[in-house]
């Protein structure tokens, strides 16, 4: 395995850990701020769920990056 391969996994499972990190944040947010309100469409609702399907689509980019790096990464090791 090339180190450069190796160090773009590890950045990337970093960056995966803190993107978990951030979606947990934001669900917990919401489902307070959803308890708080009892009310689907009040606007600070609306913005959590926005902010849950950024994140969401953020981590799932981060997730395909990761997968073709490991691809990478056995290609390199002849697997």
């Amino acid at each position: 395995m090339s180190r450069g391969t190796e160090e773009i996994v590890e950045g990337l499972q970093r960056k995966a850990q803190h993107k978990v990190k951030a979606i947990r944040r934001v669900v917990r947010e919401y489902n307070q701020t959803l308890d708080a309100s009892n009310d689907d469409h009040a606007v600070p609702v609306v913005e959590k769920q926005q902010e849950m399907e950024r994140l969401v689509g953020e981590y799932v980019k981060l997730y395909r990056a990761f997968k073709r790096a490991r691809k990478k990464q056995r290609k390199a090791n002849g697997e």
